[in-house]
């Protein structure tokens, strides 16, 4: 997302689980559907990914792609195979949402699962049975997260650019708590800060959207706890909120790469 807009840094994920025209779209393989006649360009794709910056404290399978490499990869009128849907989206959203489906399937093949991701009438990834996942972009970049399923919760990340000092005006009256507010802005590093609590409770949002199936409000959860010096968070329902005993405060885990902050987190209660 691009720092500096507000807009755009609250239109995804969570307007992505809004009604969409695509929801029911049968994407299936995105792999098969842009790559099936052409060996080598796939084997130069398979050689694009890496594994994503995201941690976790149990073992998963990741993937990242860098955006420009997948542009470079498929001419023009290969995107013509794809579904309508799709093609109807303006490029730039239509690339990151590939970029996301072919790193998802990437890791999943990486459990030993050769399949692809559905798309729920919300807009959300449907994952295999008894596996859970994530998948976030930037204006960069993207990246999934699969693991087995080990409790009705999922997994979640998100990736964020560092907003500048006008969105975090925003950051911290919309997104943030009075808790919050008073207890995690210093005046240092405050842009840093107010992104990590976005970006914290973005991944938060997308572990529990399987159970809630619904978008949640900022307001609806906390970041208790920032611990710089194990890169880690604590993020509970407010004590008051409607969430209240569906989870305990849970820990997450960041990191902060080029002026980008990647959360993960992983509920298995």
């Amino acid at each position: 997302m691009v720092a500096g807009s507000f807009m755009n840094i609250t239109r995804m994920p969570r307007l992505s689980l809004m009604k969409d025209p695509s929801r029911s779209m049968g994407i299936g393989s995105i792999t098969k559907l842009l790559l099936e006649t052409d060996s080598l360009r796939y084997r130069r794709l398979s050689e694009s990914f890496f594994q994503a910056p995201h941690r976790f404290s149990s073992k998963v399978a990741s993937a990242a792609l860098p955006l420009y490499l997948l542009q470079e990869l498929i001419p023009k009128n290969q995107w013509d195979g794809l579904p309508n849907e799709l093609n109807q989206w303006v490029p730039k959203r239509r690339l990151s949402f590939i970029a996301g489906r072919l790193c998802a399937e990437k890791a999943l093949q990486q459990l030993g699962l050769y399949t692809y991701v559905s798309r729920g009438l919300a807009g959300e990834p449907i994952w295999p049975s008894k596996v859970t996942g994530s998948i976030t972009h930037t204006d960069e970049m993207a990246y999934a997260v699969v693991a087995p399923s080990i409790s009705p919760f999922g997994i979640g990340i998100d990736s964020e650019a560092c907003v500048n000092s006008e969105s975090f005006r925003d950051i911290s009256q919309i997104c943030c708590t009075h808790y919050e507010r008073t207890t995690h802005f210093s005046g240092r590093q405050n842009e840093l800060i107010a992104t990590l609590l976005f970006s914290a409770k973005e991944s938060l949002f997308k572990s529990i959207y399987h159970i809630v199936q619904r978008i949640v409000e900022f307001d609806e959860v906390e970041v208790l706890l920032l611990d710089w010096k194990l890169k880690r968070f604590c993020v509970s329902p407010k004590r008051d909120g409607p969430l209240k005993g569906l989870f305990p405060p849970v820990w997450g885990n960041f990191s902060v790469n080029c002026n980008v902050i990647h959360t993960s987190i992983q509920l298995s209660c």
